[in-house]
């Protein structure tokens, strides 16, 4: 996919081994009381797709309401933890620490994913559907959300701040809709593979692709190899960052705690699009 970005879109790209939770703040937040502090609004928005909503969590400060364009970020949710919350981890909050400087914050769950909208094929067993959430799927489902946040703020451009797949969504969006989109931040990004390791898992035979799962079943401890595998054992993240975290992967599909051992439902088609 080749990248071509319009007049007046400001772009920052931001590579990184570890996890956005600590990107925006490096500990436990102190002093005022959350529910004090913050304004915590949780929406659905519809899709044009009949009977998609999405869920949109809004955290900002208390006593400001009013915002600019260049103060609104949505935040497009990583594979890894698969979860608008994953923005706002207890103690660990990307999205408080925004606030905190003054943004009105925003994430989102694309379909079948987190507390938007699960299709059909989600419910049944991930054998009997094709991979489920493409980038193209997401983009209409970013797009909806924008519209929403552009008619609330009254405003024409917002920031947004890709992780992970979220990356590969916000570029397509940025794309096909630069004259929306303010700043474009994207961090930790995914990227295309060919290394047989990596394909041999995905393909029928040589170079052809399996056409399922509809979605994984994902347990953390596998996400959390990964991580450690990118730190390589660098003292990197806070003792007691990663149990908050693994709350959060756990709380992102309310069906989890239905199996032994624990794990989440986690929609195939990002990869595919990579595999692509």
């Amino acid at each position: 996919m080749k990248l071509k970005f319009g007049k007046g879109l400001s772009l920052l790209i931001s590579f990184s081994l570890l996890t956005g939770i600590v990107a925006g703040c490096t500990g436990k937040s102190e002093g005022q009381n959350e529910k004090e502090k913050y304004t915590v609004n949780e929406v659905m928005v519809p899709v044009k797709d009949a009977g998609i909503e999405l869920y949109v969590k809004e955290k900002k400060q208390k006593d400001k309401n009013e915002f600019k364009g260049e103060e609104v970020v949505l935040f497009l949710e990583p594979f890894g933890v698969p979860t608008a919350d994953a923005f706002d981890v207890k103690g660990y909050s990307w999205m408080e620490d925004l606030a905190d400087k003054g943004y009105d914050t925003y994430a989102m769950d694309f379909r079948d994913f987190g507390k938007s909208t699960r299709s059909e094929g989600m419910k049944k067993p991930a054998t009997e559907s094709e991979p489920l959430v493409r980038y193209t799927d997401a983009v209409k489902d970013v797009d909806a959300v924008i519209e929403h946040i552009k008619k609330t703020r009254k405003v024409e451009k917002i920031n947004i701040v890709g992780w992970s797949w979220g990356t590969v969504v916000a570029m397509q969006y940025a794309i096909e809709h630069g004259n929306k989109v303010n700043k474009l931040v994207l961090y930790g990004g995914m990227y295309s593979f060919n290394l047989p390791m990596l394909t041999s898992t995905m393909e029928s035979s040589p170079g052809v692709l399996k056409t399922q799962p509809a979605y994984q079943m994902a347990a953390y401890n596998m996400t959390r190899h990964h991580w450690a595998q990118q730190m390589a054992g660098k003292d990197l993240v806070e003792p007691g960052a990663m149990e908050e975290v693994g709350r959060t992967f756990l709380a992102a599909d309310p069906t989890s705690k239905d199996r032994n051992p624990i794990t989440i439902r986690r929609a195939w088609g990002p990869m595919i699009d990579l595999y692509n």
